[in-house]
């Protein structure tokens, strides 16, 4: 694995956030469940985390929610799944 020394230089807020996300995810669903869900499912949640975003909905942090989705999105890709 990589060094990740270079993100959280860059963006360290984004950094925490996101591992905040992913804990609470490990905390309160299956571990890994979201590799299941394949880049195109993790895409619809992304895109539905934008929505809610973009509508105002604060009963969760979605841009933060959203991110992690992309992320998980460009892993499976570079899996190659």
């Amino acid at each position: 694995m990589k060094n990740l020394d270079l993100l959280s230089k860059h963006i360290p807020l984004a950094v925490e956030t996101i591992r905040d996300v992913i804990k609470h995810g490990e905390d309160n669903h299956r571990l890994f469940s979201w590799v299941g869900l394949g880049v195109a499912g993790n895409m619809a949640h992304f895109s539905k985390h934008m929505e809610l975003h973009a509508r105002g909905d604060t009963t969760e942090d979605h841009l933060a929610h959203a991110s992690c989705r992309l992320l998980m999105a460009i892993e499976l890709r570079e899996r190659g799944k």
